[in-house]
């Protein structure tokens, strides 16, 4: 039956027709499946988050600071299991069996077993034994399997080096780690997982050298000592200096608060503009809301002081904007509490258009932190001026910022021969213009006068600038021998960064004597006053026992136990971690003196726990806790936390200065 009869009905009903057969046409349209109207395109969800604006102080509106939040300011937890070995019997190779596979693997591919194993960093008796024997039988309790653990600097670039902690596993029988060394491995994020350790492939860094422990635990490794002092954990773990090496550039990154393609892109320009005398371009925008930062090779690693510039660099480039902005920061630097560092590093900024605002505060009639505010970041610009100003301040006793000028003097680029002569003063314990100690080495032990810690400052930046000031000789592939050959006695011995040992003034070994040492493997004996002294040894790395006399003196002494005085020691060849410990305890008991009889003190370099930084750094990549610098400091200093707001989850890093002057 049809829907429509077409019949002769008028033409009422003709139009009811056609209408019917327009919905229908039109339904058939819509159910055959016509192209539907396109629908407005949707708007895309913001990458960033927009961030309100940031708290600065008024005249620093307008830098890269007021817009941007710094990212990959903490160092990034790395790690792995590895393999040490030529231990003194107090090894131990039990692991989970996951982390044996894995080891067991990683041995064969290195070639343990085959000849050509060593020229992979593996000595030759290790490498000829098979991955078997070393993991499942481990002949003498020489090798440990352990854990590698190393917390990334920021901004680190590749080949730069850092320190790496070693632990035993928390199941094993290790007694002890001193003595060892660690084969070279590759160290990953989240490389120590038990369940998993291969899980991870890329490698961000490779560490091996030797072990650098408890100067107390390695001068009798095998002695299980009842201090304490020298808990179990401090036995089963230990340091190697300078022993990772990064394999890939780590960038610091620039979030922009309020993301903007444009801004970014303009971030980008300022800032290669700024440093635009280094080789390679430092930032490069990436999106509307990050930059990354490449810190360049000329800053030796010290991401802190360039970040500072780029963050306290003004947007504008304006002549008249860039003089009236460094006329208005001395004004600020005059106030109390003034965000100084911030300052120093937008005048530095500026370069030398900041000069005539700065120069003036140079004058010793301003505030030692005002000065020294304006000192530095006229160094770095050049200013001979600015220069001179921190030379004396170097070389002032008493000086608020002794230390920082002495360290600002080394970092500049420029050599200057009068900042390596007043170093030097400095470094040989004289006063300005003479070489007369300033004060006795007993008092200097105790504490109560004299600047040792200025003194070990200046003989580091002369070391590291290769100054002839200071008498430097390598100790095999293990560590520097250093000597500055006058002013008052002081033995001095690093634990982080470069292992050096500096010997300072004229140090002798007091006789007669008796003394004994790692586990009785060594003796140093005198019976008379005046006599050479008789040196025993008897000990792993020797290829037959050693017994020689020996002149005392504490260099000549360090060179023979370090195997490198003479063919019939060349076997003997102690780790750095072993003579530093001799020598610190043969200064305990009073058996190193100078020229006046008096003890010679010393000085074992303060560093923060690295350990405690391992274990309190996140688990997530690029969010652990900075290294930060390790050289021992006094006094008060200008503020590093720049005045940014934190995000809840990354609080701010306590840095233990305060942050504004006293």
């Amino acid at each position: 039956m049809s829907i429509f009869r077409f019949t002769n009905q008028g033409p009422q009903h003709l139009a009811l027709q056609r209408a019917a057969a327009a919905v229908c046409l039109c339904l058939v349209t819509l159910l055959g499946g016509c192209e539907p109207t396109e629908k407005p395109p949707a708007v895309a969800a913001a990458r960033y988050e927009t961030l309100p604006p940031k708290e600065v102080p008024q005249v620093l509106k307008g830098t890269i600071l007021a817009i941007v939040d710094a990212q990959g300011t903490d160092g990034s937890p790395i790690s792995a299991y590895g393999l040490v070995v030529n231990l003194p019997g107090t090894g131990d190779t039990t692991a989970p069996q996951p982390v044996r596979e894995y080891l067991l693997k990683d041995m064969a591919r290195h070639g343990f077993g085959r000849s050509g194993a060593a020229s992979s960093g593996y000595d030759n008796a290790a490498a000829m034994l098979s991955p078997d024997e070393v993991i499942n039988n481990n002949p003498g309790k020489k090798v440990a399997i352990v854990r590698v653990d190393a917390i990334v600097p920021p901004g680190i670039r590749r080949h730069q080096r850092y320190d790496v902690v070693v632990s035993a596993l928390p199941d094993s029988t290790v007694l002890n780690l001193s003595g060892g060394r660690l084969y070279p491995t590759g160290l990953k994020i989240e490389g120590a997982d038990p369940r998993a350790p291969q899980a991870h492939i890329q490698e961000l860094g490779v560490a091996q050298g030797f072990i650098f422990s408890n100067p107390s635990v390695a001068l009798n490794p095998r002695t299980v000592v009842d201090d304490p002092q020298l808990s179990r954990l401090s036995r089963r773990q230990g340091l190697i200096l300078d022993g990772g090496v990064s394999t890939v550039d780590r960038p610091i990154i620039l979030r922009l608060r309020s993301p903007q393609r444009s801004v970014s892109r303009s971030i980008q320009v300022r800032l290669n503009e700024r440093f635009q005398t280094e080789p390679s371009a430092v930032a490069a925008a990436k999106d509307e809301g990050l930059i990354e930062l490449t810190v360049p090779e000329s800053f030796n690693g010290d991401w802190e002081h360039f970040l500072g510039v780029c963050m306290n660099t003004y947007m504008s480039r304006s002549p008249d904007l860039v003089a009236s902005k460094s006329k208005q920061l001395a004004e600020e630097a005059l106030k109390p509490d003034a965000p100084l560092l911030n300052i120093s590093y937008a005048w530095e900024s500026m370069g030398t258009a900041a000069l005539p605002a700065l120069t003036p505060l140079l004058s010793p009639k301003y505030p030692q932190d005002i000065c020294f505010a304006a000192a530095r970041a006229g160094a770095f610009i050049g200013d001979s001026g600015a220069i001179e100003a921190l030379i004396q301040m170097a070389q002032a006793p008493n000086h608020q910022f002794q230390v920082d000028a002495i360290r600002t003097l080394g970092q500049l680029s420029i050599n200057s021969g009068m900042a390596s002569n007043a170093l030097t003063k400095v470094a040989y314990g004289a006063e300005p213009g003479s070489y007369q100690p300033v004060a006795t080495a007993s008092q200097d032990a105790a504490g109560r006068v004299g600047n040792t810690v200025a003194r070990v400052e200046a003989y580091r930046v002369l070391a590291d600038r290769g100054s002839r000031a200071v008498i430097s000789r390598t100790v095999g592939d293990r560590f520097f021998l250093d000597a500055v050959p006058a002013g008052r006695p002081l033995i001095y011995a690093t634990r982080s960064g470069r292992p050096r040992l500096a010997i300072f003034g004229d140090v002798g070994i007091s006789t007669p004597l008796t003394f004994t040492g790692l586990d009785q493997e060594l003796s140093l004996s005198c019976q008379a006053a005046g006599l050479p002294i008789d040196l025993y040894y008897r000990g792993r790395n020797a290829r037959s026992v050693v017994s020689i006399q020996v002149r005392p003196r504490a260099a000549e002494l360090a060179l023979i136990l370090g195997g490198v005085l003479g063919d019939d020691t060349s076997g003997m060849a102690l780790t750095y971690s072993e003579i530093v410990a001799i020598m610190q305890s043969l200064s305990d008991k009073g058996l190193l003196i100078g020229p006046d009889g008096q003890k010679v003190p010393f000085v074992l370099q303060d560093v923060r726990t690295v350990r405690d930084e391992v274990e309190n750094a996140p688990p997530l990549p690029g969010q652990g806790r900075p290294t930060g610098d390790t050289i021992p400091q006094l006094g008060s200093h200008l503020p590093t936390t720049l005045p940014t707001a934190p995000s809840p989850e990354t609080p701010p890093k306590p840095d233990g200065r305060p942050s504004g002057r006293p």
